[in-house]
């Protein structure tokens, strides 16, 4: 009896294993939601944020400039002019 309940143990191991390692080796790998969040904000601080360089608008009330994929100043509502070059 005892060396029938040591075999059924063994099975019982091994179909343990089999189940771990099939779904280590199934497994994808998980979402950094944390990390999309971030690069998200980076692309918005990025587009807000008063660029240094050629910008290619500006506000005609602050003086600051934007990226051209803004119409309007963030903090004022101010229509953004083009920066002609």
């Amino acid at each position: 009896m005892a060396v029938e309940q040591d075999q059924m143990d063994q099975i019982k191991f091994i179909i343990l294993i089999s189940v771990f390692l099939i779904g280590c080796a199934t497994a994808q790998k998980p979402v950094d939601p944390v990390g999309q969040q971030i690069d998200a904000a980076k692309k918005v601080v990025g587009a807000l944020s008063p660029s240094t360089g050629s910008a290619e608008k500006y506000s005609p009330v602050t003086g600051k400039h934007y990226s051209s994929a803004l119409e309007y100043e963030p903090g004022t509502g101010v229509k953004l002019i083009s920066v002609e070059e």
